[in-house]
């Protein structure tokens, strides 16, 4: 990968400056960010479809057919120079060993080649009007096409605008795509290029299995997840308890998606109990919490998670409108055995931008903060099971 590139970069340097990025959590925290963006269907892997799919969301917003060809062709050339020629797919643990190569790239005063290239490929496909410059609205579409919140356009264009005239220069776009893959300053202003910094991965990407089992806070949130599905009480989870909860969810949801649902689910048991293990016990529960459900699983603990995000989400949009409403919060509750009286105040810790909708970004975000975050402080996920216990 990076074909045309990689002979810039000084290798009697460049495995410690990969390691200072690879080991940055902030750093990684962006590149989840612009993975997640470019990874559509949420799961795990962005392909050559995805990437289609992003060509023509930026073809509708030319204003001839010209225009839309220049934009499919300068995309494409940006995947086949990221990508490779023939790569159709790339793993989030690939996409961080390409990313990581910007950075070491110095060349144009400090300005990585690829940086440059792919800054002037973005910046001609959104000048729509070909001023030279891009306004409030041509801004507005770059976030559309990515399906980022609308509410941050402002803040980012803001950021962007250094010179404060109103609209973003070539250079000063240019800048800021190369802080935010360059800069590993918190206060940078290109860090929001991307819209706002996705949680995701990140505290798992920090702690180890005796930070989580060292936490009584964590443990306090395993516990009241573990309670929920121990139906009777007894101090384990069984297959038959969980097949309760297949069940719930599968009579709630329609005919036609019923046996992907119930298959989903199933697999998710298989993945946590990991072996021939009919049941677990809460101390049993704890340690493959704080391990990883598998450690032997093909992908790992963070994507895993989100998978397991996904199988959820996807079992209460009973209508398939992509969000979580308040009437399948309350479903999601009650398939899981919690007093549903308690779904108003999860959904609206949930719904972050206070649209009356959980769209999976922020599903994601709460379940993931349920089981990584140990910081009592950040609470945002603390209710995505019910009140603690």
């Amino acid at each position: 990968m990076y074909s045309n590139y990689s002979k810039t970069v000084d290798m009697s340097v460049a495995k410690n400056q990969a390691e200072t990025y690879l080991t940055s959590p902030f750093w990684f925290r962006k590149m989840v960010t612009y993975f997640r963006r470019l990874d559509i269907d949420n799961d795990g892997t962005i392909t050559i479809e995805e990437w289609m799919e992003l060509i023509k969301r930026f073809q509708a917003k030319q204003n001839d057919k010209k225009s839309e060809d220049r934009v499919k062709e300068t995309l494409m050339r940006m995947w086949k120079e990221f990508m490779g020629s023939t790569k159709e797919s790339m793993s989030l643990h690939d996409w961080l060993l390409c990313a990581v190569e910007i950075p070491l790239q110095r060349k144009n005063n400090g300005m990585s080649q690829l940086i440059t290239d792919f800054s002037r490929v973005f910046f001609q496909t959104l000048d729509t009007n070909n001023d030279q410059e891009i306004s409030m609205e041509e801004f507005e579409n770059f976030f559309d096409c990515f399906q980022i919140n609308p509410n941050f356009t402002p803040i980012a264009f803001k950021l962007i605008d250094t010179n404060e005239d109103g609209s973003i220069s070539f250079n000063e776009f240019r800048h800021s795509l190369k802080d935010f893959f360059v800069n590993l300053d918190e206060n940078s202003k290109g860090k929001c290029f991307f819209g706002p910094l996705i949680y995701d991965q990140v505290e798992a990407h920090k702690h180890k299995k005796e930070d989580y089992l060292a936490s009584s806070y964590w443990q306090r949130k395993m516990k009241t997840y573990f309670s929920r599905l121990d139906a009777d009480g007894d101090g384990e989870v069984t297959l038959d308890e969980w097949n309760m909860v297949i069940q719930r969810f599968s009579e709630i949801c329609c005919h036609e998606r019923k046996n992907a649902i119930t298959s989903s689910l199933m697999k998710m048991w298989l993945v946590y109990k990991g072996g021939s293990k009919k049941s677990l016990t809460l101390d049993e529960w704890m340690t493959k919490c704080a391990l990883g459900p598998s450690t032997s699983h093909r992908l790992d603990t963070n994507t895993l998670y989100r998978r397991f995000a996904q199988i959820y989400f996807k079992a209460i949009d009973l209508d398939g409108d992509g969000v979580i409403s308040q009437a399948e919060h309350e479903a999601f509750f009650k398939c899981l055995g919690i007093d549903q009286k308690w779904s108003k105040e999860a959904f609206d810790s949930l719904d972050i931008n206070k649209d009356g909708a959980i769209s999976f970004q922020e599903f994601c975000d709460g379940f993931l903060e349920f089981f990584f975050n140990l910081d009592e402080k950040r609470n945002h996920g603390d209710l995505f099971f019910g009140p603690l216990l």
